[in-house]
């Protein structure tokens, strides 16, 4: 229900803040907060329904504009607070809920080098391939 009301409500919104900012002009302050709150209240109503905060963040980032003055304007004021300070500060608290000690016996270790593995193999193969369909040399 939580995405559905959010698929027929923010791209309206969204279309709307984005054609009240035109191209070379500076992007109203209020279209920054109203977006922030929004994202801020949907990871408090996904918290709240008992989904994953991030979720409800997620969601609106999906269905925010990728492209013009007002997704310019976000990513500018956003980008060196999320990769600076939120982002490392999520890494620490998921390292710090983490309990290596319940990993017991060999199928969980087994398990554990089984995912590390298929992550570290998938993000190989995967940038590999990607960059062979962009047309970089196989040496770079």
């Amino acid at each position: 229900a939580f995405v559905l009301l959010c698929v027929f409500i923010a791209p309206p919104i969204f279309k709307w803040m984005s054609r009240q900012c035109p191209d070379g002009e500076p992007v109203d302050e209020m279209f920054i907060c109203v977006t922030l709150a929004a994202v801020l209240a949907a990871g408090f109503v996904t918290d709240t329904i008992g989904i994953h905060a991030l979720f409800g963040a997620f969601v609106l980032g999906i269905l925010a504009p990728k492209d013009g003055p007002l997704a310019g304007a976000l990513v500018e004021k956003v980008e060196d607070i999320v990769s600076g300070l939120l982002l490392p500060l999520y890494f620490v608290s998921s390292g710090l809920k983490t309990n290596v000690a319940t990993i017991q016996g060999a199928q969980s270790w087994g398990l554990l080098v089984l995912v590390i593995a298929t992550a570290c193999f998938g993000k190989v193969v995967g940038t590999f391939v990607v960059s062979l369909i962009c047309k970089v040399p196989l040496q770079e």
